[in-house]
């Protein structure tokens, strides 16, 4: 949802589409359609709307990162983050950062200001998935990212290793580890 609960935006993870789909809230009606780049074949996996409305992101399954406005649904930037599928998206409370992160374990902090510049990136430790778990490829890839609500920690949900880190968005160091006693597949300040 847009934070103004006007429009809502998805994407069909697990495909090849490089396509965001846009609904108007009210009427439930396709309003409109994004696309990074009609000839990519790599589709987007994870999206996120800022709090405060302006922009939206979407990462690819090949690891690029595409932003757009929300006024006028522009393509801001296209850059190359990662060298995996982007399973998570998250925006800071202000709306001023957003972490993404992948099934490979990788998270990068960045600026909506200048989004091909990496501030900060962690590789979350990767071990082998609980018999019985879903997680992608026998590991741990990071399947939920969320910050606290204040904006100082970013929390890192793992799928296969039950781990959540906690990191400092500040200084960018894993201040804290949990165990969780099965994969993580959601978190929620409060």
């Amino acid at each position: 949802f847009a934070p103004d609960g006007k429009w809502v935006a998805s994407t069909c993870i697990n495909t090849f589409s490089p396509r965001v789909e846009l609904w108007d809230a009210a009427t439930g009606e396709r309003s409109g359609t994004l696309v990074a780049d009609e000839t990519d074949q790599h589709g987007i996996q994870s999206i996120a709307v800022s709090p405060n409305g302006k922009w939206l992101i979407g990462g690819q399954r090949d690891g690029w990162i595409n932003v757009w406005t929300t006024a006028d649904w522009k393509l801001v930037s296209r850059s190359k983050h990662h060298d995996a599928c982007v399973s998570a998206i998250v925006f800071s409370p202000d709306s001023t950062l957003f972490a993404t992160g992948t099934e490979r374990g990788t998270v990068q902090l960045s600026t909506v200001a200048a989004p091909a510049i990496v501030v900060h990136r962690w590789q979350i430790e990767k071990t082998p998935a609980p018999q019985g778990d879903i997680s992608f490829g026998g590991t741990s890839g990071v399947v939920a990212l969320v910050f606290s609500i204040d904006g100082r920690r970013l929390l890192t949900g793992a799928a296969g290793d039950a781990k959540i880190s906690v990191i400092d968005v500040a200084s960018g160091a894993i201040i804290r580890t949990i165990e969780h006693v099965h994969s993580v597949g959601n978190m929620n300040p409060s």
